[in-house]
């Protein structure tokens, strides 16, 4: 049985690179493209996961989380709420959200924390994740692995383009 995600975006790019790199992993995917849809999609047929914009035409993204966390049938959804504001973080609402993630994002992020939230479910509904000894999985080493890789080349970019960085390679007087 395939894990089912309805992605609410109304950025239709972006709602289809989302619905690409998902179905690629062997998702069941549907869009909806404003929040009034989203939400009766999602109260029709919960899927497993809704990876959420928070800016949406007809019905706000946090509006979605309240009515998600307050239902019976679909209080235990797994969200990823997704959005490019930074204040998003302090609001109440985004924390029922079981992750936040900063636009732009990652198609491999993405990828990563879908399996991640999923994978979560399936530890909790078997009796052998109660006898793991350790929280970290394969997934977790690969993240972080992808995260310090992604930061040094953040850091090695900088030292490459500023001037006064030693390792610089302009030429004086030119």
């Amino acid at each position: 049985m395939s894990h089912r995600i309805l992605i609410v975006e109304d950025d239709s790019t972006l709602g289809d690179m989302f619905c690409r790199t998902l179905e690629a992993q062997g998702y069941e995917v549907e869009l909806a493209c404003d929040g009034k849809s989203g939400l009766a999609s999602l109260m029709s047929n919960p899927p497993d996961l809704v990876l959420l914009d928070m800016h949406l035409p007809f019905m706000s993204g946090y509006d979605i989380i309240q009515k998600i966390r307050q239902t019976e049938a679909t209080k235990d959804v797994r969200i990823i709420a997704a959005t490019a504001s930074t204040v998003a973080q302090t609001i109440p609402v985004v924390q029922d959200a079981d992750l936040l993630l900063m636009k732009p994002i990652s198609l491999m992020e993405l990828d990563t924390m879908v399996t991640r939230l999923l994978h979560q479910d399936l530890q909790k509904n078997t009796p052998q994740a109660a006898n793991q000894a350790s929280p970290e999985t394969e997934d977790d080493a690969e993240t972080e692995n992808v995260s310090q890789n992604v930061a040094q080349g953040m850091s090695q970019n900088v030292a490459q383009d500023d001037p006064t960085s030693p390792s610089s390679t302009s030429t004086p007087g030119m």
